[in-house]
């Protein structure tokens, strides 16, 4: 165990050595000017209210993401899991019932990134939170379901996260833990993707099951990572697994070079002294409590008046 969690924390690091919060550039500045820095998606943007089996309103991706042929620069959240640029199911019923094999055609979930969809339950706890971090072309919008008991089985908890890529358009998810609930709704749970009409779709294969996630298989997967990367056309995605690394969203801590906290906010400005200064951002995880120190920096260099150490006659 102790092994695995040593594994876990330097996966987390490793993520966050290539993270860029702060979208300030390092800059010179003369003495008694401010600079203004800013960082990008390390707090929790929104959460969407704790109700079971609902669709969230519109929400922002932060950038154009092109996703079966089609740009879309906004989303819905699902609380079962998924996410749909169907923008007709903003604030509407979120389907938890998984009888048929996706595609499924004229059937929610359409034009969908399901990462896995399963019937979960954050009206028992857990969190659903989502934001954009990082700077054009590279900007990254995140889904994290975070600690989710499944439904009619409160004991088992799922964890899943989403990221989807600028330029790219590339699609990860991220598995922590996906348990089976066998005496609900079959054990069912479906990951993959579909476009609006169902005429295009992926699944991904089971790596021990040997069988896609689709209806009816009752999987379970642990610390997985899976990416789909489209082709030129946008008609076909190749699925590849990659390194489970996940997202960390939480609320930021601005330090200075000497551990002092100058701020909490994402942008803030500040009168910095002449002289060499660097200023770090922490990030509290939302999901896992803990603080992951110095995700990155900035340094701000400030020069004296020109005139400085000049005696005037």
């Amino acid at each position: 165990m102790k092994k695995q969690l040593l594994t876990i924390a330097l996966l987390f690091l490793s993520y966050f050595l290539n993270a860029q919060f702060i979208t300030s550039n390092d800059t010179i500045i003369c003495q008694g000017e401010e600079v203004t820095l800013v960082a990008s998606g390390a707090n929790i943007t929104e959460s969407l209210v704790n109700t079971d089996d609902i669709h969230s309103d519109a929400i922002d991706i932060g950038f154009d993401f092109n996703f079966y042929g089609n740009t879309y620069n906004q989303c819905v959240i699902s609380a079962n899991g998924y996410i749909t640029f169907d923008m007709a199911q903003a604030g509407m019923f979120s389907p938890w019932t998984i009888g048929a094999a996706i595609p499924n055609a004229g059937i929610v979930p359409e034009n969908a990134i399901m990462a896995p969809w399963h019937d979960i339950d954050p009206g028992v706890d857990g969190n659903i939170v989502f934001g954009t971090y990082g700077a054009a072309p590279n900007r990254v919008f995140y889904v994290v379901w975070c600690n989710i008991p499944m439904f009619s089985c409160n004991n088992l908890i799922a964890g899943q996260y989403l990221i989807l890529r600028e330029t790219t358009n590339i699609i990860e998810m991220h598995i922590e833990s996906k348990p089976i609930c066998s005496t609900w709704n079959g054990g069912a749970a479906i990951q993959g993707i579909v476009n609006e009409n169902s005429t295009l779709f992926e699944i991904v294969d089971d790596p021990a099951l040997l069988q896609p996630r689709n209806f009816p298989l009752e999987w379970d997967a642990n610390l997985e990572g899976w990416e789909f990367v489209p082709n030129a056309n946008f008609d076909d995605y190749t699925i590849n697994t990659i390194p489970y690394n996940p997202i960390a969203t939480g609320t930021v801590i601005w330090t200075d070079q000497f551990g002092n906290v100058v701020s909490n906010e994402l942008e803030f400005n500040i009168n910095p002294p002449v002289g060499t200064n660097q200023y770090f951002i922490t990030v509290e995880d939302v999901c896992t409590g803990e603080n992951i120190v110095n995700v990155d920096s900035v340094t701000v260099q400030v020069s004296p008046p020109s005139n400085a150490g000049i005696d005037e006659d």
